[in-house]
Parts: structure tokens; sequence; C-alpha cells
């Protein structure tokens, strides 16, 4: 079996948004006082938005057998320049807004391997710092975040009127 990272493409669209499909149904099943109760396909317009940005990157984990791709994971990555963001990191930084491995995918060594290479893409914008945000109780999610060197650096409070 192949496996490799790649640029999204259109084609990619339906792939991608079932992938954040089964994040949301996580979501939902581990904090599910702070994921919406719909879910919102990515759209044409939205793939669009990314790709005009040279900065935000829609990348896709692929494996392929027998001479067929299959889209396994999907990273949201952005690098953050000088004078913008909102937290004290060093820039320039890469801040990862979606990390998805699908259910079927997991503890196959497969998000390591996507980690890596998001790391190199990182370093090839000389980011000096990677973060990204996982829910507290996003147990699983977590360990493997902890298992590839990131550390917690900020906790979120949130208020919420009754």
């Amino acid at each position: 079996m192949d496996v490799y990272v790649r640029n999204a493409q259109y084609e990619d669209l339906s792939k991608i948004s079932k992938l954040y499909e089964q994040l949301h149904e996580h979501h939902l099943d581990s904090v599910p006082q702070n994921t919406p109760s719909l879910f919102n396909e990515i759209t044409i317009e939205d793939f669009n938005t990314v790709n005009q940005d040279e900065y935000i990157f829609s990348l896709v984990l692929c494996t392929k057998r027998n001479n067929k791709e299959h889209v396994v994971g999907t990273a949201l990555v952005r690098i953050i320049n000088e004078g913008e963001g909102a937290c004290s990191a060093i820039f320039p930084y890469m801040y990862i807004n979606q990390f998805v491995i699908g259910k079927e995918y997991r503890n196959m060594r497969l998000g390591s391997y996507f980690i890596s290479n998001i790391k190199t893409i990182a370093t090839r914008f000389s980011c000096h710092e990677v973060y990204l945000d996982c829910w507290t109780e996003n147990y699983s999610g977590s360990a493997f975040y902890l298992k590839h060197e990131f550390s917690p650096v900020r906790q979120l409070l949130v208020y919420k009127r009754q």
C-alpha cells in the first residue's frame, strides 16, 4: 500500500466532507455541549476561498492499493505571518485548523505519517511552532498529539449564559 500527502482537489470535496462529518459525530459524542447539532458540508465556494490564499493548505492523506486511490485523512493548515493571530507565538507559525483521519484508518500509523508531513511543510515555511486546538474531552486526540511532541500551552475557558 502506497501512502502519500497531496493538495486537495475539487473531486475530493465529498470525501473531505465525509471525513469532517465523522469528526462532527466524534465531537457530538465527546463534547455535545460545544458542538453544533447540524453539520454543513464543504462547498466549492469554501474550497475556492482556501485555494486563493497562498498560506492556507487543504491537504489530503491518501492510500493507493491496486491503482485505486483512497482519501483517508484531511487537514486544513495555515501559515500565520507576523502581525496576524491572537496568541503569543513566534512568527511565522503554523496553525492546524482541522486534522482528521477516517475512523476505519485509525491506529494504522497513518496519522503519524500525516502529522510528520505537516511538520515538514512547517519547516519549509520556516515556522517556529505548530499550533492546534483539541478538546480536553478528546482523550484519544490529546494522547495522539502528545505522542507527537505537542504540548499544552493554554486553557480556553468559556462562559455560557443560561
